[in-house]
Parts: C-alpha cells; sequence; structure tokens
C-alpha cells in the first residue's frame, strides 16, 4: 500500500510504511520525495541533530527544561539558531497530510522525516556506529525515512465516543 504526504495541498512525496515497530500505529519506510518534496527535506530533516544541540545549550547554562517556565523557554528556544531550526520543523511539519491508498486523510499523532546521512551522523555524536546501514545503500543515493504514528480514531469519532460515553454513565 502505498501512502502519500502532502505539504499545503502540494504532493511531497510517497512511502509503503512497510515496517511496523512494537505500536501497531507507528510505521516506517523509505520516503522518495517529489521535486516539491526535495525542497522541504532540509527544513524537515535536521530535527534530530538541532534538538540535541538545543539540549547541550540547555545543559551549558546548567538548567533543565522542566526548571524553565513556558515564557523562559520560549525566549532560549527563540534565542539560539538550533531552537529556530526546531521550530521551523515544527512550522512545516504542521502542515503535512498523510492519505491512504484510496485518497482519504489519516490523522496521525506523530511524523518525523529523517535523512540517513543526518541520522549517522548524529550516530557518531552519540557514539554509535550506523556505517553498516549506510555501507548497504547505492552510493548515489541519499535516502530519507518517515516514520509516522496513525490515530486509531479521528478526533471527532473520538469525541462522539465519549460524548456517548458520559451520556449513558449519567442514566
Amino acid at each position: 500500500m502505498t501512502y502519500t504526504f502532502w505539504h499545503c495541498d502540494v504532493l511531497m512525496g510517497e512511502s509503503a510504511l512497510a515496517h511496523k515497530s512494537q505500536s501497531p500505529d507507528q510505521r516506517a519506510d523509505l520516503f522518495f520525495p517529489t521535486e516539491y518534496g526535495l525542497t522541504l527535506m532540509p527544513r524537515v530533516t535536521c530535527a534530530l541533530t538541532a534538538g540535541h544541540a538545543l539540549l547541550r545549550d540547555l545543559e551549558a547554562l546548567g538548567k533543565s527544561a522542566a526548571e524553565m517556565s513556558a515564557e523562559e523557554a520560549e525566549i532560549f528556544v527563540k534565542s539560539r539558531a538550533c531552537g529556530l531550526a526546531m521550530l521551523d520543523v515544527g512550522r512545516v511539519l504542521s502542515k503535512v497530510e498523510v492519505r491512504g491508498a484510496d485518497g482519504n486523510r489519516l490523522e496521525y499523532e506523530s511524523i518525523a522525516f529523517c535523512d540517513v546521512e543526518e541520522f549517522y551522523r548524529f550516530g557518531r555524536v552519540l557514539g554509535v556506529d550506523y556505517g553498516k546501514m549506510l555501507a548497504k545503500l547505492p552510493p548515489d543515493t541519499r535516502p530519507v525515512t518517515v516514520s509516522v504514528t496513525l490515530r486509531k480514531t479521528s478526533p471527532r469519532a473520538s469525541r462522539t465516543i465519549k460524548r456517548l460515553f458520559r451520556r449513558n454513565r449519567l442514566r
């Protein structure tokens, strides 16, 4: 089955999402971007590196995110290039739509795109060698993966179920 990914109603790519994780609703696979999708990839595939840099900056100040107020956290994030990159990832991803093979929109809880080379670089920062994985890929390939956690029910259906449950419980 092929899933399509849309950004602002423009096709950005597709994936089979054939790999399931321990959670039955989470799926991942290689992502095949369209020409338009390729323009978005630098903006959405940097989350691992930018997020890690943001945590390093926070640790360098001797703080933890749990200790900061919402206002302090906002100022901290907006004052760093890695924080601005994370905000940009969120802006782009908030406009991504996933559709099933039938063309119907699928609700999801989370979505992430990762450039395999960025994943490899990030692994080196953490002391993990993903070189074997990269060695299996053709040399002219720069693959991107996508991971999606689908929602079991749509928000509207979920609200309806909760409303019915409350009504029946009160009787």
